[in-house]
């Protein structure tokens, strides 16, 4: 058909039929370009959530539970949730905080061997070390004000030279002396004090219990037994 005889209404609707479609502003290597971009994004977006969470949330609430448990006293959970959280903050040391105030509690309930043996799993904390030594020396102390002097002198005795256990089982000597002494009872008196050596006054009150000892013998009108006595003094 020739173009002169094509009307022109046709001529314009096959100009548009045969129009070549223009190219797309996205092609398809682009747009599946950014798909990767983002999915990209999207990966590393929630493996730094999941390593926010595992690394510092989760460890932070497991740690908080532990400290709400060592409140209430739950040491044995305490011990195990800390554990759980190996080198994350103070947890190690938080360990043998939890030893330390479980001894200190059995130490008040009387338990002696519980507390001994968690102030020996406390190891270096605070004063874990010394504290069953503090506590033999404050009950053979609070013996000797009692007058126990028997319970005294094997608590000092059992405490070797920490702090100055052996001055006080000489301390203890000498009350025992002293009572004696005061209730007129020289020959104990002299017993004690002998083993004081030069502890205080303890010679001169041995040499006081010899007069005062004589001079009851000589009011008993025991004048040979007197005269031994005062020369045992001498």
């Amino acid at each position: 058909m020739d173009k002169k005889t094509i009307n022109p209404a046709n001529r314009e609707r096959i100009a548009i039929n045969t129009k070549k479609p223009s190219p797309s502003r996205h092609p398809p290597a682009a747009i599946h370009k950014f798909v990767n971009r983002k999915n990209l994004f999207i990966l590393v977006v929630v493996f730094l959530a999941g390593m926010l969470y595992f690394n510092v949330l989760a460890p932070g609430m497991a740690y908080f539970r532990a400290e709400r448990m060592l409140a209430g006293k739950d040491y044995e959970g305490t011990l195990e949730g800390f554990a759980k959280l190996g080198n994350y903050r103070d947890s190690k040391n938080r360990m043998l905080e939890v030893h330390y105030t479980a001894g200190v509690t059995a130490l008040n309930a009387g338990d002696i061997g519980e507390a001994t043996d968690r102030f020996i799993r406390a190891g270096s904390y605070q004063d874990a070390p010394t504290r069953m030594q503090d506590y033999y020396y404050e009950q053979a102390e609070a013996a000797l004000l009692r007058g126990d002097y028997e319970s005294a002198v094997r608590g000092f005795t059992a405490l070797g030279n920490y702090k100055d256990a052996p001055v006080k089982i000489l301390e203890v000597y000498y009350v025992k002396g002293r009572a004696a002494f005061d209730a007129g009872d020289y020959k104990v008196a002299v017993s004690e004090f002998t083993q004081l050596g030069d502890y205080k006054d303890a010679q001169i009150k041995i040499l006081e219990a010899y007069y005062l000892n004589s001079r009851r013998f000589i009011v008993y009108r025991d004048f040979s037994f007197a005269i031994t006595v005062s020369k045992l003094g001498t």
